[in-house]
């Protein structure tokens, strides 16, 4: 496509060149480069993409787009100037992909938690109902007819938009998208207009140098996303719904277990089934524990509803419903019960035990770190949780280039009379729960859920915690 057709809807400037290039494509990442994109200089939180410029026009960058003056960039090269990064990027990205968000049925989620579960329950529901749903997430990202490895939970706008682009040409009728708090900070959704925005709830999170400066921000970039929704549908009760909405002008669906709600949950139990645990409201079940899933299911039932799913294939969806990472239920006789799930903070892990006390076990042991280089108010956070255990395992997350020492210090100082154990490596402490799980027991394994890596100082390594369970059942049943 000539850069000139890309920019008819982009306000710019002409530095230098021609707007009569072809450009293959719109790229931030130099490592993404394979020839005759155009490379859009964004400023991170660590980074610049203004710095790159070089490395972009080495690697085959047809052209560049800057915010600022760039001293030197090869005659050959055209280059213009936009007002705004990333609101410029998706704009760029929107124009040379065809606009697709217009073309498919939009679907966004945020909140602190429950982004995740509450999507793979909507496309699960929405493709079973004939409506062909592509996904974008902190799991993976599902075009249709293939699926990418994520890298951030909300990609960058010019990956956000080739994945719908893909996703049209596979045949998809609608997208659901998890979107972050850093993503509506950074505008990597700015110009879409979702027809359904969900909010699942929010607590103190994500809160520190690099994320957000405090809660205020963190709540105010969550409630942008109902500033470009056609309809919400919010969880009701959550008391900081009204502040999430503020603004709002859109029709509002709120749900939850509150008697206000426009969508009830009702007759609310936890359920086993053949050994599983479960939960059943509204003549619902899903094979998943914890009223937190309750509200998930319920808000992709609001959102199915809406969109003309009947309830007949809705609870056929759900009956079948697993989430990588999520709730993961495993067992090795039967007996017992082992969950990995991706709780990293503290409201989390709280309702993740909660949740399985319902099911009366003879004990609880959570295994859980924390990650290093984040806000320490998550290891306090967890510790507090972890003392609703019966037994602790403090192990490694992603301790980065943090001292782990410090770490575990910080969640033990936490932990008031509650019996735990150290064991740093990750796999060794899985192996120990899974190991010496007694009959009628619960393990459960936090903080991670889908991942399959750990990062250590500045090194990533392969570690799946659904791997090293399963590795450590097996070893159990030989």
């Amino acid at each position: 496509m000539k850069l000139s057709k890309v920019l008819e809807h982009v306000g710019y400037e002409l530095i230098q060149g021609t707007l009569e290039d072809e450009i293959t494509g719109i790229a931030c990442d130099t490592e993404k480069l394979t020839g005759g994109e155009l490379f859009v200089c964004l400023r991170g939180e660590t980074t610049d993409g203004h710095d790159y410029v070089d490395e972009a026009v080495s690697r085959g960058a047809g052209a560049v787009a800057v915010t600022e003056k760039k001293d030197y960039i090869p005659e050959h090269i055209t280059v213009i100037r936009i007002g705004s990064g990333r609101k410029g990027m998706a704009q760029l990205a929107s124009s040379f992909y065809g606009n697709p968000q217009e073309k498919l049925i939009t679907i966004g989620i945020t909140g602190t938690k429950g982004k995740t579960s509450t999507s793979f329950m909507i496309q699960k529901i929405l493709i079973q109902s004939g409506i062909k749903t592509g996904l974008i997430g902190t799991v993976h990202v599902d075009i249709g007819d293939a699926v990418y490895e994520s890298v951030l939970t909300t990609p960058e706008p010019a990956e956000i938009h080739r994945y719908m682009r893909e996703m049209l040409e596979n045949g998809c009728q609608a997208v659901v998208m998890e979107v972050s708090s850093q993503a509506l900070k950074m505008n990597r959704v700015h110009g879409m207009v979702f027809d359904y925005a969900v909010f699942t709830n929010i607590e103190s999170d994500h809160i520190g140098p690099k994320e957000h400066a405090d809660f205020d921000e963190y709540l105010r970039c969550k409630s942008k996303l109902f500033g470009q929704a056609r309809e919400g549908i919010v969880n009701g009760d959550d008391p900081h719904t009204a502040m999430i909405l503020q603004g709002c002008s859109c029709p509002v669906t709120t749900y939850g277990f509150g008697k206000n709600n426009n969508e009830m949950i009702k007759g609310f139990r936890s359920v086993r089934e053949e050994g599983s645990p479960g939960i059943e409201f509204n003549g619902f079940f899903v094979p998943m524990p914890g009223k937190f899933t309750a509200y998930n299911a319920m808000a992709a039932i609001s959102v199915c509803r809406r969109m003309g799913t009947g309830d007949e294939m809705i609870a056929e969806a759900l009956k079948n419903i697993r989430v990588p990472g999520r709730q993961e239920c495993f067992t090795i006789t039967g007996e017992e019960t082992i969950v990995i799930d991706y709780a990293h903070n503290g409201m989390a892990l709280e309702a993740l035990i909660d949740a399985m006390r319902a099911y009366e076990p003879a004990s609880v042991t959570v295994v859980f770190g924390c990650g290093g280089e984040r806000d320490r108010e998550r290891r306090f956070g967890m510790g507090r949780a972890a003392q609703n255990a019966d037994k602790v395992i403090i192990t490694n997350d992603n301790p980065r280039n943090e001292c782990a020492e410090s770490i575990f210090s910080d969640i033990i100082n936490n932990l008031d009379n509650t019996e735990y154990t150290i064991i740093e490596d990750r796999r060794a402490a899985i192996e120990r729960a899974v190991t010496q799980c007694m009959p009628g027991e619960v393990v459960l394994i936090a903080g991670k859920g889908h991942e399959n890596y750990q990062i250590i100082g500045n090194r990533k390594i392969h570690l799946s915690d659904r791997e090293e369970v399963l590795r450590s059942i097996e070893k159990v049943k030989k």
